[in-house]
């Protein structure tokens, strides 16, 4: 805000109080509308992250249930080998 004051006053000794405040008008509206701008593209890029943080927890999610499945298998086949050594002697 201080940077639209100084052009202000800049631009008022020379072209007049009427077409200063025009001119500052119009920089504060593009300064709203890059602003807006930048904030759509932010917020594409947060939903392209949080679709890829998504994927990301269903690819572990799945990986989780193998590495269960594979201790599960581990553990009955431990317990089949206990059982045999067991009942062999």
């Amino acid at each position: 805000m201080a940077n639209i004051v100084e052009l202000y006053e800049a631009l008022k000794d020379s072209l007049g109080q009427k077409q200063a405040k025009l001119i500052v008008e119009k920089f504060e509206e593009l300064e709203q509308r890059i602003d807006k701008d930048k904030t759509e593209v932010l917020e594409e890029k947060l939903l392209s992250i949080e679709k890829r943080l998504e994927l990301i927890e269903q690819r572990l999610t799945s990986i989780e249930n193998r590495i269960w499945w594979i201790v599960g298998l581990i553990l009955v086949q431990w317990l089949s080998l206990m059982m045999a050594i067991l009942f062999k002697h």
